[in-house]
C-alpha cells in the first residue's frame, strides 16, 4: 500500500521518537524508515502499515495513506 512518508516523519519527530527507536520497534533497518520518510520507498506491506500506526499511536488508519481512497483492508 502507498504511504505518505512525509506525514510519518512529521508525526514521529513531533512525538520525539528517533529513527533508531522506530526501526527497533518495527523490526527493520533505520535506512528503511529513512527511505519511507523521504519518499524513496512509497509502498509498505499492510502488516508494516499497521505496526507503524500502532508505534506512532495513530488511531485513524487513513492518516498516513498517500491516497484518501483505501483499496486494501488495514482495519482488523
Amino acid at each position: 500500500m502507498m504511504i505518505n512518508g512525509f506525514a510519518a516523519r512529521v508525526i514521529r519527530e513531533r512525538t520525539g521518537i528517533k529513527v533508531a527507536d522506530s526501526a527497533a520497534a518495527l523490526g527493520c533497518d533505520r535506512s528503511y524508515i529513512t527511505k519511507i520518510e523521504n519518499g524513496t520507498s512509497k509502498r509498505v506491506s499492510v502488516e508494516f502499515y499497521r505496526k507503524l500506526l500502532d508505534h506512532l499511536a495513530i488511531e485513524d488508519h487513513r492518516v498516513l495513506l498517500a491516497s484518501p481512497v483505501i483499496t486494501e483492508s488495514v482495519v482488523a
